[in-house]
């Protein structure tokens, strides 16, 4: 979030493209969990290295893009109402996609017997997605469009002449 914050770089800055450019990676670090990168023996080290990768890659992409996703969200309007209705909404679309999912993907499964079809059950979920996060990223509008966009071009114009700040920040931070 800090880096995403303090970045000069536009797919990082605008929350549109880090949404546009991050939901791709974070819908294929959603599959990395579910397929094995080998055939795993019971004592397999191997095991503990794919839990750990596979962990810090969702979370750090899950961070980047849903960090973006509720900030963009509160921007779409600064009335109080249309938030109250999009929460609502949001809420609604949320139970109707999670509770008939863990239904479908138990039963195509066959409660987790049958992994090759649960495989295929998380692409067409990573595919929905990405292709939820594609559209939305693509079609949104904010009240403060414009004002952002002023604003990084006056962050950009400061930036071109410290290239070193996020070092400088980085070693403040680490010192």
């Amino acid at each position: 979030g800090y880096f995403q914050d303090n970045s000069t770089l536009a797919c990082f800055r605008r929350r549109r493209n880090a949404i546009l450019f991050g939901a791709p990676l974070f819908a294929f670090s959603f599959l990395v969990p579910w397929f094995p990168w080998r055939q795993y023996e019971p004592d397999d080290w191997m095991i503990g290295v794919h839990l750990i990768v596979a962990l810090n890659l969702y979370d750090s992409l899950f961070t980047f893009v849903v960090l973006q996703h509720c900030a963009l969200f509160t921007e779409i309007s600064k009335k109080h109402e249309d938030r109250v209705r999009l929460m609502r909404y949001s809420l609604v679309a949320s139970l109707v996609g999670t509770g008939p999912s863990i239904f479908i993907s138990a039963a195509v499964s066959n409660n987790m017997d049958n992994l090759y079809n649960f495989q295929i059950f998380a692409v067409v979920v990573a595919v929905m997605a990405w292709a939820a996060m594609h559209y939305a990223a693509l079609n949104i509008t904010t009240e403060l469009d414009g004002a952002r966009e002023q604003a990084f071009e006056d962050i950009e114009d400061q930036s071109k002449s410290d290239r070193s700040s996020i070092w400088k920040q980085t070693w403040q931070i680490v010192t």
